[in-house]
């Protein structure tokens, strides 16, 4: 796992991180080290600027109303986001974000926690995706502690509805 500040793991830029406006499943199990203070945590994310890049984080900022809350955006734009209640330190979570056609879900421990309707056409700009970070220029959204088995399915919503969480690394499906 990522630990400590300023780590995060780095993909190049390309086609990949394009979904259009396809299905798409980003999944992950992440376990904060803090909880204390204003915190941004970057779990996944190819931010780049205002209007670009998709983003994945847990934070407790004014953009949240300085409560614990996970939101899925692209650019400045919130497409899910959910008020979790401060987490709890050390333990593990696993976080899903599915959209099939024109629906967005976002799941913790496998329970649906927002739903949207939402058809963003997510692009291409150039911009590599980081895990554990916002962006090589901004370390200060660096995660505070671990993420593992990271999956993102291009063209898949693995999950439309409650199910139980992988319980073990996922294999090439």
């Amino acid at each position: 796992g990522l630990v400590g500040s300023e780590m995060c793991i780095r993909d190049r830029s390309g086609s990949d991180w394009a979904f259009g406006t396809n299905d798409f499943t980003i999944e992950m199990w992440v376990n904060l080290a803090s909880n204390t203070g204003t915190e941004i945590f970057s779990l996944l994310s190819n931010y780049f600027s205002s209007g670009a890049g998709l983003t994945i984080q847990w934070r407790n900022d004014s953009f949240v109303s300085s409560v614990w809350t996970i939101i899925c955006t692209w650019g400045d734009t919130k497409i899910n986001e959910y008020v979790t209640g401060t987490p709890t330190v050390d333990q593990w979570y696993h976080i899903a974000w599915a959209r099939e056609g024109t629906t967005s879900r976002l799941f913790i421990d496998g329970v649906l926690v927002d739903s949207n309707t939402n058809s963003t056409n997510i692009t291409d700009f150039g911009e590599p995706m980081h895990v554990g970070g916002l962006r090589a220029a901004n370390p200060t959204f660096s995660l505070l502690g671990n993420i593992d088995d990271v999956r993102i399915t291009k063209g898949v919503a693995r999950y439309n509805a409650n199910f139980t969480p992988p319980t073990q690394a996922h294999l090439t499906s």
